[in-house]
């Protein structure tokens, strides 16, 4: 039985709770957050968790085997390092840091660990995309595809400050970046432009990027805070005998849908909507994604298997992020790799309206 580690209960920390308490090989027994109202939320449900009064004692413990980690990106790396000295495995949600640096230093850390460190993106379970998965090879190769996050979202938290490590783009368009090399391949070159819209806010709430891949393909990928039609995922892939269309959300698993042209011809694709049981109730629009992500976890940990492949992608994408914020500053094409970005410069990468 691996006992969980809860660091940081916020939305994303009730989700973890909720999913790891499902696998039968796993129990809720430690939780932290900085103010000690979320972490009791939690415990109302775990009445068996301990609150700890750092999350240095939550890390330290011997009987904690895991540790899930979403807090803001800028204050990740400590947490990581010592959780890989205390040869704990990591779950975590994306971004993986703040910037390249962090990244990249967290990766020479696993070097030498035998720690599953797993870098969670839940679009790829998305049973939405795991329908057009099972059709792609119908519309041929593929030579563009636009992908789209919006939401409306006024109000200005902590992941609308520097301590976010970047907005929109960073926060829910790095899934949709991690999809796209699903179906892309590598990224060549990115030009961007991210803006702050906002008063108050210190990190893009609106991007727009033009990605171009080693195969020739291309994606355009947008993001804004300003569409007040709802939290829609949107997405068009164009492939030489036809395209797929698509649709889901966070909130409404009815908001998912899909349809498949071959030439002129349309058909819907068939999504599998899961048992209510396997519904998150945080994030019901992903269905079971997380308990795909999070069962695929506890079995690397439980096989002994470091969960590489999560990481590459994760590198990857970080990669390709920070590249678009230094286009937006530049002005200029971006080829990869980037070899350094610091996201404490970051304010220096909008355009301000």
């Amino acid at each position: 039985m691996l006992n969980i580690g809860i660091l940081g209960c916020g939305k994303m920390g009730r989700v973890h709770a909720e999913v790891f308490a499902k696998n039968k090989n796993c129990r809720i027994t430690g939780l932290y957050n900085r103010t000690i109202e979320k972490a009791a939320e939690i415990q109302k449900n775990h009445p068996e968790a301990k609150i700890y009064s750092s999350w240095q004692d939550m890390i330290n413990d011997p009987d904690i085997d895991v540790i899930t980690i979403s807090t803001p990106q800028a204050d990740r790396l400590e947490k990581y390092k010592l959780a890989i000295e205390q040869g704990k495995h990591v779950f975590l949600e994306k971004p993986m840091g703040y910037g390249l640096r962090d990244v990249k230093e967290t990766l020479e850390l696993l070097e030498d660990s035998n720690c599953c460190f797993y870098a969670d993106s839940q679009i790829r379970s998305q049973p939405t995309i795991l329908a057009i998965n099972k059709e792609l090879s119908r519309i041929g190769q593929i030579f563009h595809i636009d992908l789209e996050f919006s939401m409306y979202r006024e109000e200005i938290k902590w992941k609308h400050k520097l301590i976010s490590g970047g907005g929109i783009l960073r926060e829910l368009c790095g899934h949709l970046i991690d999809q796209a090399a699903d179906w892309l391949g590598e990224p060549e070159c990115i030009t961007a432009n991210n803006k702050i819209v906002l008063p108050g806010r210190e990190v893009e709430d609106y991007t727009i990027n033009m990605v171009e891949y080693k195969n020739g393909a291309t994606l355009l990928l947008q993001g804004s805070y300003f569409d007040r039609k709802g939290m829609l995922y949107k997405g068009r892939i164009l492939g030489r005998k036809g395209q797929i269309n698509f649709t889901f959300s966070s909130y409404l698993p009815s908001d998912a849908w899909a349809e498949i042209y071959i030439g002129d011809k349309r058909e819907d694709i068939t999504i599998s909507i899961p048992e209510d049981g396997d519904i998150n109730s945080v994030y019901p629009g992903h269905m079971d994604s997380f308990k795909k992500e999070i069962d695929r976890f506890v079995e690397c940990v439980l096989n002994g298997e470091k969960a590489v492949d999560t990481l590459t992608k994760e590198w990857n994408t970080t990669q390709l992020i920070a590249a678009s914020y230094e286009s937006s500053r530049t002005g200029n094409k971006i080829f990869l790799p980037l070899e350094d970005f610091d996201s404490d410069n970051l304010k220096d990468c909008y355009q301000y309206f």
